[in-house]
């Protein structure tokens, strides 16, 4: 079973074109409303949907005051 929570329209294009192309079918569960696609800040750039491209398990978090991976000791996932 696949439980996916997409949080831009590239994500959530990847992750069925990924879905369509498996050569068997798994249960898939998106978490993420389809609302969320017509929000501008989910929006994607033209290029995020090009061939070779594939669905990323974790978006990287990339800022200024971002901590080297040395110094992390707890990583905590969550959504909504």
């Amino acid at each position: 079973m696949r439980v996916v929570n997409c949080s831009n329209a590239a994500q959530y294009f990847h992750v069925l074109r990924s879905q369509m192309r498996r050569p068997f079918r798994k249960p898939m569960i998106v978490i993420s409303p389809k609302k969320l696609l017509k929000l501008r800040n989910a929006n994607s750039d033209f290029e995020d949907f090009a061939e070779g491209l594939r669905f990323e398990k974790v978006l990287p978090d990339v800022g200024a005051n971002m901590l080297p991976d040395s110094q992390i000791k707890k990583v905590l996932f969550c959504s909504g």
